[in-house]
């Protein structure tokens, strides 16, 4: 069976909820002052952990709630044609067990606690970042791809032809072929930023699904992992051809110009592509006030002349 996930949420929690907040077990009442001190260690290895993915969730539920993006992700069952909300996060630390053998020590448990973190690091499996911010379709990568791609692609496109999906286009094709995988972004032109709703992706999926399995038959299938969400809160903004489209968004932009200072977050104010030119201001956000309620009116006055040519990359830009 494919794996198919629908992920929603651009936030740097990837899209999942916070699950449960994981309980550490108690220590028993008889043990040993080593095994204690080994519990114990085991215990603020866990919680340590627990707070980093705590801290990630936080800052994700913060930049969704700042521009009113969906955040949920759903495990779809291809075979059962049920969507279940699950959490992120690993499961409830697991009882010590090595209270009634005397050569389990501290650093047994160092060892075991170091390999569930690369482990857990293991399977967080995120899709590569995109290289190239110019053209004017898609973002398809097909180098290296094995013989499932191009029917994988042929399946995406014919779905998105539906009634249903009208208004839906692909952002973004790439596959993982080292690992049998297929990061599927959907763009819906309607929206402000570019986001499908939840059902248009379990839609999509489902009979994309349906679509690949009856051109690459159910074993081939059933072996690929797909993933399929919207562009994300800070997607990446073709130029020139999308920049019109979010000219009222606030855009991180880093230009050859700019090389010392880094990126700045601006606004587009003027775009001439056939000149090739473009102007733009300070965006009014958080990033350029200072700590200010607005901007001064001198950077309210500032202006940069930006050839389209020297811009490196464009994506809009959450203010959180």
């Amino acid at each position: 069976m494919t794996a198919m996930h629908h992920v929603l949420d651009p936030g740097s929690c990837a899209g999942h909820l916070p699950g449960p907040r994981a309980r550490a077990p108690l220590v028993p009442p008889r043990c040993s002052p080593l095994h204690k001190a080994a519990f114990h260690l085991q215990r603020s290895l866990a919680l340590s952990r627990e707070a980093g993915r705590g801290k990630r969730c936080n800052r994700s539920r913060r930049q969704v709630a700042a521009q009113d993006f969906p955040a949920a992700t759903v495990d779809y069952d291809a075979d059962s044609d049920s969507m279940d909300e699950f959490s992120s996060g690993d499961e409830a630390p697991a009882s010590f067990s090595g209270y009634d053998s005397e050569d389990q020590g501290v650093e047994a448990v160092t060892q075991e606690g170091e390999a569930d973190e690369k482990e857990s690091e293991l399977d967080e499996e995120e899709e590569p970042p995109i290289a190239s911010t110019s053209g004017e379709g898609p973002f398809i990568e097909v180098a290296g791809m094995p013989s499932w791609g191009n029917a994988a692609l042929d399946a995406a496109q014919s779905v998105l032809g539906m009634p249903e999906l009208q208004g839906l286009q692909l952002y973004s094709f790439r596959a993982a072929a080292k690992r049998d995988r297929l990061y599927i972004r959907l763009d819906k032109l309607e929206d402000q930023y570019g986001s499908p709703t939840l059902d248009e992706v379990s839609i999509f999926s489902r009979n994309f699904y349906s679509a690949l399995e009856a051109k690459v038959g159910e074993k081939a299938a059933g072996e690929l992992s797909v993933e399929v969400s919207s562009p994300g809160a800070e997607r990446i903004v073709r130029v020139p051809s999308e920049l019109q489209r979010f000219q009222a968004l606030p855009m991180l932009v880093t230009h050859e110009g700019e090389a010392e200072k880094g990126s700045q977050v601006l606004q587009l104010l003027e775009l001439n592509t056939e000149a090739g030119t473009s102007v733009w201001g300070l965006a009014n956000v958080r990033a350029n006030r200072d700590k200010k309620q607005k901007l001064t009116k001198k950077q309210e006055a500032q202006r940069f002349e930006i050839p389209l040519s020297t811009i490196k990359q464009a994506r809009l830009h959450l203010d959180a």
